[in-house]
């Protein structure tokens, strides 16, 4: 992690930040043309990308909360935040991949 100083304002915070939301933005996209040019069906294909989407609304945001470290009530809803976006993935793309092989 980069340690901002009080003389350069947080720009460099700021530049780390710019850099994961792009690096995240290109695995989204990334991921998304990957899945569609691998499946040959349309539903499939949203199916997975809808479970990359459970990832980004519910497993990243509880993360956050689990890392931020503030009281127990912040803790027990992160813990339950990411165990939910795990199930909810996992679930969908198992789901998924069942639907394609059958």
């Amino acid at each position: 992690a980069v340690v901002s100083t009080q003389s350069t304002g947080g720009w460099e915070m700021a530049e780390q930040s710019k850099l994961r939301r792009a690096l995240t933005l290109c695995i989204w996209h990334g991921s998304a043309l990957a899945i569609s040019c691998l499946t040959s069906n349309l539903a499939s294909a949203i199916s997975l990308v809808g479970s990359i989407a459970a990832l980004f609304m519910l497993f990243y945001p509880g993360m956050m909360l689990i890392m931020q470290g503030g009281s127990k009530a912040w803790l027990v809803s992160g813990v339950i935040l990411a165990i939910l976006g795990l199930f909810i993935f996992f679930w969908t793309v198992g789901f998924t991949f069942y639907q394609m092989a059958v």
